[in-house]
Order: C-alpha cells, then structure tokens, then sequence
C-alpha cells in the first residue's frame, strides 16, 4: 500500500490544488492511513497462530516463470512466509521462524 500511496501522491497533489478536487480519492488515502497504522503495531500480522489459510493460486507465477516478475513475486513469497510463520514481531527482527 505504502508504494502505491507514495507512486500516486504527485498526481493527487497536483488534481487537488489545480483542478479544485480536494477529495480525490480521500476513501484511497484514508485505507492508506489506517493500513500503515496495522502494519506499525502489528508487524507480524494478525492471523491467528494455528488456524488454516485459504489455499494459494501460483497460476500467475506459473505464467510469469523466467521473468523479472516472477523473480519479485517468488522473492515476496519466501518474505511474507516467513512473517508469517514467525512467533512475534522481535522473532521477525532476530531471524528466528517458529
């Protein structure tokens, strides 16, 4: 979220001053405020330990295999496992996985 916000905040400064929108996408920025503020008192997220995640579709990564997309979307894949495989916020910051 926070690169989407920051990719689209020029654009959205120049149609709220210049073009007299001052609520251009206000529902947008305000999911933004209230998704940093999770992700700063829950780092580690807030899936309870123990219950089952719904299952994953790799169809897209399948598509994308070889190129540079696929090698950001594996990447992600191996760092949102281990958050969340890991016990605690202070886990995540030692390296160490449940």
């Amino acid at each position: 979220m926070r690169q989407i916000s920051g990719d689209l905040l020029p654009l959205t400064t120049y149609i709220r001053r210049n073009l007299g929108a001052p609520a251009l996408w206000e529902n947008f920025e305000y999911l933004a405020l209230l998704s940093k503020r999770f992700v700063e008192t829950h780092p580690a997220g807030a899936y309870p330990r123990g219950e089952p995640r719904l299952p994953e579709d790799d169809s897209l990564i399948r598509a994308l295999a070889g190129t540079p997309a696929a090698k950001r979307l594996t990447a992600r894949q191996r760092s949102d496992s281990r958050c969340r495989n890991a016990r605690t916020a202070e886990d995540i910051r030692m390296g160490e996985l449940a």
